[in-house]
């Protein structure tokens, strides 16, 4: 056996280091001003919704879900609020929730089981008086559009 050979068979991985990865849901929303980012990472076990400044710094967890995972993320116009799809155990059914940008409860804007919802880029109106997203709520081979108006 060889140095190199000795080394190679020597050298143990710990559980940590396989635990260690980040991963990231491929959606991501910046502020209206463009000084922070909200994206989804499982850095807490389960994909929750985090916000950051975006030119680095400590980032600060806005949803602490163990059951629930945040796949599609939307920050507000006016930058007060953060709109967000989450689904249950990985079912897909994605219901849509809202919560203060600077952290507080979130607002869960759907509540229909077997139903997916989604929100697309740029979904707010201009002025955030309403955003669209689609839901198959009529059919579940297709998807509707649907608006929903924040003020009603």
């Amino acid at each position: 056996m060889t140095v190199a050979d000795s080394r190679r068979t020597s050298q143990r991985y710990t559980f940590e280091q396989f635990t260690a990865v980040r991963r990231y849901q491929p959606t991501l929303s910046f502020s209206p001003d463009g000084s922070e980012v909200a994206y989804s990472v499982n850095i807490s076990g389960q994909y929750n919704l985090w916000r950051q400044s975006s030119g680095g710094g400590y980032p600060h967890q806005l949803t602490l879900y163990t059951e629930q995972a945040v796949r599609e993320v939307q920050w507000s116009p006016d930058g007060q609020w953060i709109l967000y799809t989450a689904d249950y155990h990985g079912d897909e059914f994605h219901q849509i929730y809202r919560i203060p940008a600077r952290g507080g409860q979130p607002e869960q804007i759907t509540d229909t089981p077997q139903v997916q919802h989604y929100l697309g880029q740029d979904a707010w109106t201009p002025d955030g008086s309403a955003f669209a997203y689609s839901a198959n709520d009529r059919t579940p081979t297709e998807q509707d559009v649907l608006i929903y108006d924040t003020r009603t």
